[in-house]
């Protein structure tokens, strides 16, 4: 991702830290230039109010290696002891030394809440777990000064890629990953043939599960689009094809962040497919375009309104003047039929047409201010003539 960026004209630092848990504290202390990688599931980050989810992108694992040596004796009395149980996944390693990640890391959290579902953190079972930094817990299985070792970490690891072809250990199972999956939601379970890992080798020997959490590229809140959308990309182009865990393009994806909210602009990329130009084009040709955006989509519509939108709202009202003027001469009109008198009928008249006469309007219903005065002159002669032939007939 580092030399992708690079491409386009951004730079980007790596910082190494302890893991998950401090990668989600930088991010949370940062600024807008901050993303980092956090394991699906570390701490409460739902509840987290400045840190927010771009993209699962790969899968990270749990391996759980044992020393044949210091294993195989339990096993053995186990099976003497009780024939027609079978032993569950990590139940041979209760009451035996276990190395787990760092303070500070996602295999310490991930760890400890695996082994508490299993049962093997109640002191009645007496399983000593030894914080310890992965090198140094793979150095003391492989010399039996530890059962089991907890990491993780991706294939790719040469750490893992060391304890994999280590003739010592072995993998552990997890035979009842469905039950852990539905007691923690956040992992995913893995299936791994015989001899997918190295064919050449028979890594591993026989069909292995594992659980998995997703390695998640975060943000803060406030971080700039224009990062989160490179960030974004570039994940893509790291990520394209598959490894031997991951199907076909399955990464990036949302499939990791239920627990985490989603940035919007991300989520909207990872639906409809992010560009892989925005990982090309130069920094600030890209924040150019997006500060663009922002002004087509916010300074233009405000500036119609005030251009076209109120100028139409005061023609509107406006007109509803008018008619409301064309609404009284018409009640005016019709009231010779009650036979009341002329005189009043053109008292009201001379009253409107003074009002007309007075009316201010926009120049678009200056017209039908003239066709009403118009009117009101039509109605008014109307009226005398009719009262003049009423009282000629009358003389008559």
């Amino acid at each position: 991702m580092q030399e992708t960026l690079a491409v386009g004209g951004l730079s980007a630092n790596v910082i190494p830290t302890a893991g998950s848990i401090q990668n989600a504290e930088l991010i949370e202390e940062g600024g807008g230039m901050v993303i980092g990688f956090v394991q699906g599931g570390i701490g409460d980050l739902q509840n987290s109010e400045n840190l927010i989810g771009l993209a699962s992108v790969f899968y990270e694992p749990i391996w759980v290696f044992y020393n044949i040596d210091r294993i195989r004796n339990q096993q053995a009395q186990n099976q003497e002891s009780n024939s027609t149980r079978r032993q569950a996944d990590l139940e041979q390693l209760a009451g035996k030394k276990i190395a787990i990640g760092p303070e500070g890391s996602g295999n310490l959290f991930i760890s400890k809440q695996i082994l508490d579902k299993a049962g093997l953190t109640v002191d009645s079972n007496q399983t000593e777990l030894i914080q310890l930094q992965p090198e140094q817990a793979a150095s003391m299985l492989e010399r039996g000064e530890v059962d089991a070792a907890f990491f993780v970490s991706g294939l790719q690891s040469d750490l893992i890629q060391q304890l994999l072809h280590s003739p010592k250990l072995r993998l552990v199972s997890f035979d009842r990953h469905l039950a852990y999956i539905n007691e923690l939601r956040f992992l995913r379970s893995i299936h791994i043939p015989e001899g997918l890992l190295d064919l050449t080798a028979n890594i591993p020997p026989s069909p292995v599960t594992l659980l998995s959490p997703t390695a998640n590229l975060s943000a803060p809140r406030n971080f700039q689009p224009t990062v989160g959308e490179r960030g974004l990309a570039a994940a893509e182009i790291a990520c394209r094809g598959h490894g031997k865990l991951e199907e076909d393009d399955e990464f990036p994806s949302k499939s990791g962040l239920r627990n985490i909210e989603m940035d919007p602009t991300a989520e909207r990329l990872l639906d409809t497919g992010s560009n892989a130009m925005s990982a090309l084009l130069p920094y600030w040709v890209l924040n150019f375009l997006n500060r663009l955006k922002v002004f087509v989509f916010t300074f233009i519509p405000t500036i119609l309104l005030i251009t076209k939108g109120i100028p139409l709202i005061v023609d509107q009202l406006a007109s509803r003047k008018v008619y409301k003027y064309y609404s009284r001469l018409y009640v005016l009109e019709h009231r010779t039929y009650k036979k009341e008198s002329i005189e009043s009928i053109l008292d009201e008249l001379e009253q409107l047409r003074q009002e007309v006469a007075k009316m201010k309007t926009t120049m678009r219903y200056r017209k039908d201010i003239y066709n009403l005065r118009l009117h009101i002159n039509l109605v008014r002669s109307d009226l005398i003539q009719s009262e003049q032939t009423r009282a000629e007939n009358e003389d008559d």
